[in-house]
Formats: structure tokens, sequence, C-alpha cells
């Protein structure tokens, strides 16, 4: 039992529950007070629109931010005609924040789920920067099932599963729908890219099978810098963990910057967000 009392206190608490449970208590609060999910709002003169039920849009609403380690880091330095990849771009707004800090950089965003799509589309339809296609992001060309789960934030190419968290919720799935798949490799070639400053991705368990479908660019050092979301449980049958990704990158002579945003649950570390450079 030593080892479990050199695990620091605030380790070993729930702290995923927790944090869980404070954003719902906060989303009944503001629901109470403007009577809808759906609401505009307006930071650092841009405006957004926003649903309050949706944890990226709520953390927007109340803090201004989410994640700003993605957005601004100083292992990274972009030209004025750099390219941005965001993959699991969901209702588009980290692709906003984006614009906020490289206002001239071109950004190719994807997102297979038709109404996470619909809104990202309509949102930057009148911005030639921003390129928006209904694409999962695999090892293959095909079409694949995605599981659609209650949050749209969860939804995956892999079947969720419980983790005993309570993020068991979140991840609880609805149904299933086909969508089409590409790979990096080949949808670079296809649109004459050949360098990738930044790519993002948050695509549920998926990562590593996205990075597969990358190995030219990674092999020839095409890629600046890689944010990924890295899972150190399982939430979805078959998907990747930390040091899957890690490894995979390793390979490449990329290295782990270091580790954001982590998430703990039962004393253990859950999921966080990672950054590698080469």
């Amino acid at each position: 039992m030593d080892h479990i009392a050199q695990i620091p206190f605030v380790h070993r608490l729930p702290m995923t529950r927790i944090k869980i449970f404070l954003a719902r208590i906060l989303y009944r609060v503001i629901r109470v007070i403007l009577r809808t999910n759906i609401h505009i709002i307006r930071r650092n003169e841009v405006f957004y629109e926003v649903d309050l039920s949706e944890g990226i849009d709520l953390s927007l609403f109340v803090f201004g931010i989410f994640q700003s380690h993605i957005l601004s880091n100083n292992y990274v330095s972009l030209s004025p005609d750099a390219i941005i990849f965001d993959i699991g771009a969901n209702r588009g707004d980290t692709v906003q924040k984006y614009l906020d800090y490289y206002p001239s950089a071109t950004i190719y965003a994807f997102e297979p789920f038709p109404e996470s799509f619909e809104t990202l589309q309509n949102r930057f339809s009148k911005n030639k920067s921003v390129h928006c296609y209904p694409f999962a992001i695999s090892n293959i060309k095909s079409e694949q099932i995605l599981f659609v789960n209650k949050s749209s934030d969860t939804n995956s190419l892999f079947k969720p599963q419980k983790a005993g968290l309570s993020s068991d919720k979140e991840v609880e799935n609805k149904g299933t729908i086909t969508v089409p798949t590409i790979t990096i490799d080949l949808f670079c070639a296809e649109n004459n890219i050949r360098y990738v400053d930044i790519l993002k991705m948050d695509i549920q368990g998926g990562e590593l099978n996205a990075l597969k479908g990358a190995e030219n660019l990674l092999s020839n050092k095409l890629v600046g810098l890689i944010y990924s979301e890295v899972f150190f449980i399982q939430q979805y049958e078959s998907q990747s963990f930390f040091h899957d990704i890690s490894g995979f990158l390793f390979r490449h002579n990329y290295c782990l910057q270091d580790l954001y945003d982590p998430f703990y649950g039962k004393g253990h570390l859950v999921w966080a967000d990672a950054i590698f450079t080469k």
C-alpha cells in the first residue's frame, strides 16, 4: 500500500467526475437564466454561436478560451502562409480560435458528423481561408461506421464502452451512420499540400490510425507540430492509447513536448492533450 500513499492527494481525487459535476451545475444555472441552449457571444471582437449543452461551447461562453495550448506554443513558429489541419473540427470553435491567432493561415477542417459539419460549413462559408470536408480521417480511404453518441464531441469510428467514469454517460451510443474516410497523405497529394504546420487531432481514439495515414508526411518531416488527444484508459473498443501514439511518433523522430489539461479519475490519469514536435 506504500505506493498509494506516494500518489499526491489531488491525483487520487475523482477529478473527472468533479469537473463534469460542476459543469452540469453551471450549465443548469446558465440555462435557467438564458432559457435557451443556443446563444450568440462575442469574444475578442469575434462573434460565436454556441450551444451551451456542449462542453467546448460552455468553456468559450464562461471563460472565453478553450485549450489555449494548441493555439499559442513557443515550440512552433508559423509562416504567414501556414497550413493547419483541424481533424475532428466539430462545429468549428477551434478553427475560429486558429483564425484569431493566425489570420493569414489556411485551415483544412474535417468533420464527418453531418449535423456538426453543417454548422461548421455554414459558419465559415464566407471565409476563403477555411476549407471544410465531411470526411473522417483514418489509415485507409473507404467508408466506415461512425458511432453517434449522446454528446457529439464523443462521436468516434470506434465503439464506445464503459470505463467506470462519469464520461460513460457522454459516450452513451445513440446509433451509427456510414461516413467516408480518407488518409492525410492521400488528401495532401490530391490537393497539392506539401507541408502541414499544425496537425490537430481530436477524434476519440482514432488518432493512431490518422497518423498511420500520414506516414509519408511524417517520414519526410513535413509536419511541424502535432497536437493529439491521448487516452490512458480504454473508453472505446480498439482505440489507441498514449503509448501507441508516442511510440509511433518517436519512430518518426517526433518527441513529446508536454501534456496539457490532464484529467484524472479513480486516482489515475485518464486522458490529456499531447503536443509532439520534431
